[in-house]
């Protein structure tokens, strides 16, 4: 839309001098003619023998001073539009003021993209080319504008290759002109290879002679997008959990009902029947069975429970573990003879010893095997072996099976509380869904791990159990000279988790350490003053007086200052060792601390001084 713009002053100027000019042409032409007529004047008074000359002065007079006199006004009205006439300080005056208003203009515009929160990145519309890239660019890409500036936007290498086509796309259209705006999101690449998202906002700029440049803001939304995974990942983990939950719920109740129908039934019998016939007896032991049944149900929710909390205490002992495998298989038989699947066991060549709780431990192989059974048809076969991984000082226990198998999607959630592999209406072989959760927790609890593996449906299913060879097992293989060379250290541990407390004292036992546990930060340090330790193995994280406030104590107390500190903690950011050291640490170890790596760390403590205390650290 057009606007009608009022004549300037400039222009009304210009146009009063051009009806000057005409008029001064017309004068002209009329002098013109008088001199003419003057000149034949002359000659007549010439011929009649008269002097013309006073005569003509009088007649060429008067043109030259109109001339003259319009001379000097156009030459006045040239000099009120021509700045080319003025003098340069006035000149200056006139000129100064817009100049300096663009000026002004073009400082705060660059001012405003170099500050811009977002990354600023201007390319030519001839050629691609790069001509301005800020300093927030460079933080998003990484590349500086060196790199950058005079290289065509479309060949850079920091778009993915992807999203190139949507990014070249956008190009055309700008170029084209079918998009003078544009906003679009696609991922780049930085200059160290990470893949970043971003928001581009992209406008055409023209100048006057109609060529144009694109001015791009970048909106790094890397953060923004993982955070948004992080949401849809949980809230995908959410709805799954509510899935599970629903369906243990739904099978724990057809459990329920299934065992409290016959036992309904059983004491409607008794009430009827005659006492001690033969119905009465028949009652009595289908009572006790769904009994037995409902608290193994109710027993394996509390372990869940327990597991969770943390609240399951290990009764560890020294185990041969062939003997408690083959014990437990023993103890299932009758349940594959029912399903007619063949069980076969092969121990292991020599015996295998690990620090366990027998009836925890007797309850994962039973829960292996049960599943085994459930889900391996008639004519299958379930193959249990036991052997040592003596190169990694573990033991391992696998169960395989030719049963239904697992699809891969499965696999990874297996050992999830309330997972069930068949999901299907049929739950006449369906648990609870926490029979491999439970495994998972024990074996958890001893220091181990269990992994499954299937090729897929129809395939069949393999489980392992690593647990942790008992230290003598684990040592069996180092010469006598190595055992001489240990050195006997007083070692004070200091661990809230009594489980991991307790069996970190019987592996140190076994190695001929003295070694005493405390259960808390207070207690450590009341029973340090007692026991005079060498070294103290404390958990950073006790509840109450943690870790690094005990550290603090030792090494303000005149005489426990000079004992060996060594953290054991899950924390090994680098922030989280430099903690550790300011408060008095000497070495700080991950959890769970290595056997190998405490032994060297108390080897390599000088010899007690007088007082039993070690004389200095060891050598990093």
């Amino acid at each position: 839309m057009s606007v009608e713009r009022p004549p300037s002053p400039r222009r009304g100027k210009r146009a009063k001098g051009a009806g000057r000019k005409a008029e001064l042409t017309a004068r002209e032409d009329e002098k013109d003619a008088r001199i003419r007529q003057l000149e034949a004047r002359i000659a007549e008074l010439e011929s009649s023998g008269k002097d013309g000359r006073a005569e003509a002065g009088a007649v060429i007079t008067e043109p030259k001073q109109d001339e003259e006199t319009l001379r000097n006004s156009e030459q006045r009205l040239e000099r009120s539009f021509d700045v080319s006439e003025r003098p340069p300080a006035e000149v200056d005056a006139i000129i100064e003021v817009p100049q300096q208003e663009r000026h002004d203009a073009e400082h705060r515009l660059e001012s405003l993209l170099a500050n811009s929160p977002l990354a600023v990145i201007e390319w030519s519309s001839d050629d691609t080319r790069i001509v301005r890239w800020s300093d927030e660019a460079t933080r998003v890409f990484g590349w500086t504008a060196e790199e950058s500036i005079g290289q065509r936007i479309s060949e850079s290498n920091w778009i993915d290759p992807e999203d190139r086509p949507l990014v070249e796309a956008v190009i055309a259209d700008m170029l084209s002109g079918k998009r003078p705006r544009s906003v679009n999101k696609h991922r780049n690449v930085r200059k160290d290879g990470s893949v970043i998202h971003c928001e581009w906002f992209n406008s055409t700029l023209h100048d006057p002679s109609g060529r144009f440049s694109v001015l791009s803001f970048v909106l790094d939304l890397t953060e923004r997008e993982q955070v948004e995974a992080a949401l849809r990942a949980a809230n995908l983990q959410l709805a799954e959990a509510d899935q599970r939950k629903n369906e243990f719920l739904a099978v724990l109740s057809h459990k329920l009902r299934n065992r409290l129908a016959p036992i309904k039934s059983s004491l409607w019998v008794l009430v009827r029947a005659t006492a001690g016939g033969d119905q009465v007896r028949r009652a009595q032991a289908v009572i006790e069975r769904q009994v037995d049944q409902l608290a193994r149900l109710v027993d394996d929710l509390l372990d869940v429970t327990r597991i969770t909390r943390n609240e399951i205490k290990l009764q560890r002992q020294r185990l041969e573990l062939s003997a408690l495998v083959r014990q437990t298989i023993e103890d299932q038989r009758p349940l594959f003879d029912k399903a007619e699947v063949h069980l076969e066991f092969h121990p292991a060549p020599r015996p295998v010893f690990v620090n366990a709780d027998g009836n925890r431990l007797a309850q994962v192989i039973g829960n292996l095997l049960q599943n085994a059974a459930k889900f391996t048809g008639p004519g299958g076969a379930t193959l249990v072996t036991v052997h040592a991984e003596r190169a990694e000082k573990r033991a391992a226990i696998q169960v395989v099976d030719t049963g239904v198998g697992m699809a891969p999607e499965m696999v990874s959630r297996l050992f999830q509380p309330f997972s069930q592999v068949d999901s299907s209406s049929d739950r006449s072989k369906g648990g609870l869904g926490l029979g491999l959760a439970l495994v998972k927790g024990l074996v958890e609890l001893h220091g181990g791990d269990v992994t499954a593996q299937s090729a897929g449906l129809g395939q069949g299913a393999e489980f392992t159990v690593h647990l942790p060879l008992a230290m003598e097992e684990a040592t069996a293989s180092q010469t006598g000279s190595e055992n001489a060379a240990k050195s006997r250290r007083r070692v004070l541990v200091i661990e809230d988790n009594i489980d991991a407390a307790d069996s970190l004292r019987e592996v140190l036992a076994s190695g001929e350490h003295e070694v005493e546990v405390a259960y808390s930060g207070p207690e450590g340090i009341a029973k340090a003053r007692e026991f005079r330790p060498e070294a103290v193995l404390c958990d950073i994280g006790p509840p109450g007086m943690d870790g690094l406030e005990v550290a603090r104590a030792f090494k303000a107390d005149e005489s426990l200052k000079d004992v060996f500190l060594v953290a054991l903690s899950g924390y090994t950011l680098p922030e989280d060792l430099q903690r550790a050291s300011e408060a008095g640490f000497e070495r700080h170890l991950p959890k769970p601390a290595s056997l190998e790596e405490v032994e060297a760390l108390l080897a390599a403590l000088p010899a007690p001084g007088p007082h039993g205390k070690a004389q200095g650290g060891p050598a990093e």
